[in-house]
């Protein structure tokens, strides 16, 4: 399925992926600790083009954010 173009001029074929997990406390695994996540867009041409173009994405500690909920 073609990834269609958007009204805010994202590009087609632009995807975002999101990538979140949560840390537990050492001393408490069974605590949900803090949530972090990462939106990493990834752009598909086809038949055959991808950027980035590496299968696997490498994302840095500091593309990470803590989520924030509320006004």
């Amino acid at each position: 399925m073609e990834t269609l173009a958007l009204d805010d001029g994202t590009r087609a074929g632009t995807n975002q992926l999101m990538l979140y997990f949560a840390q537990a406390p050492e001393d408490r695994i069974e605590v949900p600790g803090p949530f972090r996540l990462a939106l990493i867009p990834v752009v598909y041409a086809p038949p055959a083009s991808r950027l980035p173009g590496d299968a696997v994405l490498k994302v840095e500690d500091s593309e990470f954010v803590r989520p924030r909920f509320g006004p």
